[in-house]
C-alpha cells in the first residue's frame, strides 16, 4: 500500500481497513520481522509459489490485486508474489493462484492443487532425519 496511495486512499473511503497489511509489508517484513525471528539452523525452509498464466483464470477478487503485483513486483499468485514468496530453497512455481494453492473452494472452476502438495509431501519426507529404532 505504501507504493500504491491511491489504492490506499480508495480502500480508505470503502472503509476497509489496512492496518494488518502493513506487517506483510515487504519493508516490514525485511526491515522488522526478519531481523526479530532468525531462521534456525536446525530447519530446512523449503518456498514455492504461485501464478496463473491468464489475467481471467484468477479468482475474480484477485484479478485487481494481480494487476497492482503484477505492475510493482512481477509475476504473483494474486496475493503474494513470486519474488517476495522465494526464500530458504526455493521449490518452484506452480500454475495455481493463492485460493487454489490453500484449496480454499471459492471458485467454480478451479485447478487442484494435489501436484503441488504431493510434491512439498515428497520433499519434507525427503527432508526429515531418519526414524532411528
Amino acid at each position: 500500500l505504501e507504493r500504491s496511495p491511491a489504492l490506499e486512499r480508495t480502500l480508505a473511503r470503502a472503509n476497509i481497513q489496512t492496518d494488518a497489511a502493513r506487517f506483510l509489508s515487504r519493508a516490514y517484513v525485511e526491515g522488522h520481522f526478519n531481523p526479530s525471528c532468525p531462521d534456525s539452523p536446525d530447519v530446512s525452509y523449503l518456498s514455492i509459489a504461485g501464478s496463473r498464466s491468464g489475467r481471467m483464470q484468477y479468482w475474480a477478487p484477485f484479478v485487481p490485486t494481480n494487476v497492482i503485483l503484477n505492475r510493482i513486483e512481477g509475476e504473483n499468485d494474486g496475493l503474494v508474489s513470486i519474488r517476495s514468496a522465494k526464500w530458504g530453497t526455493y521449490v518452484g512455481k506452480f500454475e495455481l493462484d493463492h485460493i487454489e494453492m490453500i484449496n480454499y473452494p471459492l471458485k467454480f472452476q478451479r485447478a487442484e492443487p494435489w501436484d503441488m502438495w504431493d510434491k512439498v509431501a515428497k520433499l519434507c519426507q525427503e527432508a526429515s532425519p531418519t526414524n532411528e529404532g
